[in-house]
């Protein structure tokens, strides 16, 4: 098992290469318009599991996000949803 930060984040993940369209076409319009607005994203599931991953997410965010003003809110690994 990996810990935290013990993983590679592939360069089309950083760059957002991966990202669904209409992210990038968010972020071109912001950045047109020169604006850099707080940003909230909630994610949900279709059926119950368990909660895994958020320490990837986490050391991913970490990367990507400034420094200040940058929170995190998430449910426990291992959590039932």
């Amino acid at each position: 098992m990996t810990t935290p930060g013990d993983f590679e984040i592939g360069r089309s993940v950083l760059t957002g290469y991966t990202a669904d369209n209409e992210l990038h076409r968010a972020l071109t319009i912001l950045r047109n318009e020169g604006v850099n607005p707080e940003v909230v994203v909630e994610f949900t599931a279709e059926r119950d599991g368990i909660f895994c991953g958020i320490s990837e997410v986490k050391t991913l965010l970490n990367r990507v996000l400034p420094e200040t003003g940058r929170e995190v809110w998430a449910l426990e690994e291992g959590v039932s949803v």
